[in-house]
């Protein structure tokens, strides 16, 4: 394709009598006449002026944006948004998967001290104005492994998410107040010595909310989310605990300012399944996790390829004794699929997961050293290919009113996309970078997974010191020369920032092909939804 004029930035196609053209600046697709058709593949816009002035006046005339406009969409202020955390506070695992990109060699663990230090430098300094905090655990290492260090984490969301009370909360004749209405077998057990001292009023009043479960009490009134987590456990954790106690005095006496903002801390976690024991499932089921991701890259003849125990036997019969005691316990598993050069048929790994009883299901292309030394041009069009054969499947449930495989899939690239093009989305940002950041197990702060251990993107720790404008700093489309003169860049987002700074080039060009004609396959799938009525069923599902 040239690299001047008008045609890099358009994708024209037909559908069977039908013509399109996808136009990367506007970012939207168009049904054309053939006599325009044939202008944009030739590049010919005198003909276009001539033939459909308004095409041309609305469309061609169209500047590309600015790296401001670029900014502005990626949402580059943090101020009153998300803030989010990895911590790999341990790398140790009891697989040896054949594309993980975590130092295998290297054993490390941040302390509990550490830890918690991390926590509280990040909601008091890191990120105070964070409406919400969200950390995703161990990422690099196998949670089920660390599950003292998950029940200690839930102490910490306890302690800094914002429930206990301050002193500055009430005066003393509302504490006084608040603490006759407790049942008396509390209040014997809460004695207060000193009317007077706000402090301790505080003190004792935190004390109750963290270590009773004040909605055994017919006193206190119940509401629909307190009896959600009640009846999911019996036996909530810490964090839960003093959120249901909070929230009962909240609502018994509503005419006190009791209730403050709250910035909300949430903790996910993944397993590979292996590990599965009751102790794991009632923590899970403790903190309210009502689902929770398991690894699993397909049936057993797949899976046991790449994701192998450290006795070089394979994982899955362990995996899949551990989702179905999940399951028994009524937590819901999703799976997250790596590709591999064995799994490239995606239809048939989702038959097979959605056998399993998984309702969301997460596929993934691997990157960096994997996919350089693994796949080639051929293995992407077998894989291109298999996610047309899933538009297909997808096609043929609507033709029956079914969504079972899109509610399946809804959530990957190959799909969710139909949204952004739909809502004439920019997308000038390949992720997050700038917007999250990860920690590994010794207490650096990287961009991203797959960069921990490379010094080029090491931002420092907060034992040491941190580059705030290294941390912060935005990578959009206008970084990479590559993008410029891509149909796709702004469905895309462009290349992998990790793999650039790991210099995985062949990763770089593989999957930059991947993504592009996988972009160029779904508007042509979107075409077709909106030929047969399907599209606006699909957008409700989404």
């Amino acid at each position: 394709m040239k690299r001047h004029g008008i045609n890099w930035r358009f994708f024209a196609f037909h559908n069977n009598e039908n013509y399109y053209s996808y136009d990367c600046i506007t970012n939207k697709i168009y049904k054309i006449e053939h006599l325009l058709y044939q202008a944009i593949n030739d590049a010919n816009i005198s003909l276009i002026k001539q033939k459909n002035k308004n095409f041309y006046e609305n469309v061609i005339k169209k500047r590309n944006i600015s790296r401001k406009q670029e900014l502005k969409n990626n949402k580059i202020s943090i101020d009153n948004s998300k803030c989010c955390v990895t911590l790999d506070f341990s790398n140790t695992c009891n697989l040896d998967c054949k594309y993980c990109y975590r130092k295998k060699s290297e054993v490390s663990k941040l302390s509990k001290d550490e830890l918690e230090k991390i926590v509280k430098y990040i909601k008091t300094d890191y990120f105070p104005s964070a409406k919400d905090y969200s950390f995703s655990l161990g990422y690099t290492s196998e949670s089920s492994l660390d599950l003292d260090y998950l029940i200690f984490f839930d102490t910490l969301i306890a302690k800094y998410e914002g429930y206990l009370f301050n002193e500055t909360d009430f005066s003393i004749s509302e504490f006084i107040e608040i603490y006759s209405f407790l049942p008396e077998e509390i209040k014997k057990k809460y004695f207060l010595h000193n009317t007077n001292d706000v402090k301790t009023a505080t003190s004792l009043l935190n004390d109750i909310l963290m270590n009773e479960k004040l909605w055994n009490s017919s006193k206190f009134k119940q509401n629909n989310y307190i009896q959600n987590i009640l009846d999911f456990t019996n036996n909530p954790s810490l964090s839960k605990t003093v959120i249901i106690n909070r929230q009962l005095i909240n609502d018994n006496f509503s005419k006190f300012v009791v209730k403050k903002d709250i910035a909300y801390m949430s903790m996910s976690f993944m397993t590979n399944g292996t590990n599965i024991t009751n102790k794991y499932i009632e923590f899970i089921k403790s903190i309210y996790m009502t689902e929770i991701w398991v690894s699993l890259d397909g049936p057993q003849s797949i899976h046991d390829k790449v994701r192998i125990q450290k006795n070089k036997k394979g994982s899955f019969e362990k995996t899949i004794k551990g989702i179905h005691l999940l399951q028994q316990n009524g937590i819901f598993v999703n799976c997250s699929s790596v590709i591999t050069p064995d799994s490239l048929d995606l239809l048939k790994t989702t038959q097979f997961l959605l056998s399993e009883n998984i309702k969301t299901i997460a596929i993934t292309l691997p990157r960096g050293k994997y996919l350089e030394e693994n796949f080639n041009k051929e293995m992407i069009d077998t894989l291109l290919e298999s996610i047309n054969s899933i538009y297909k499947q997808i096609h043929s449930e609507l033709l029956r009113n079914e969504y079972i495989t899109f509610t399946a899939l809804k959530s990957n690239i190959f799909l969710y996309k139909i949204k952004d093009i739909v809502n004439n989305k920019y997308v000038s940002s390949r992720c997050y970078w700038g917007k999250e950041v990860f920690i590994d197990s010794k207490g650096d702060w990287y961009h991203c997974n797959s960069t921990i251990g490379n010094p080029k993107d090491n931002c420092g720790s907060i034992s040491k010191k941190l580059d705030y404008s290294k941390i912060k700093r935005q990578k959009t489309l206008k970084d990479y020369k590559q993008c410029k003169y891509c149909s796709m860049k702004y469905l895309c987002g462009g290349l992998c920032h990790a793999d650039e700074m790991n210099n995985y080039k062949v990763s770089q060009k593989l999957e930059c092909y991947y993504r592009k004609n996988m972009f160029m396959n779904l508007i042509k799938f979107i075409t077709e939804l909106k030929d047969e009525n399907f599209l606006s069923k699909i957008i409700q599902h989404l």
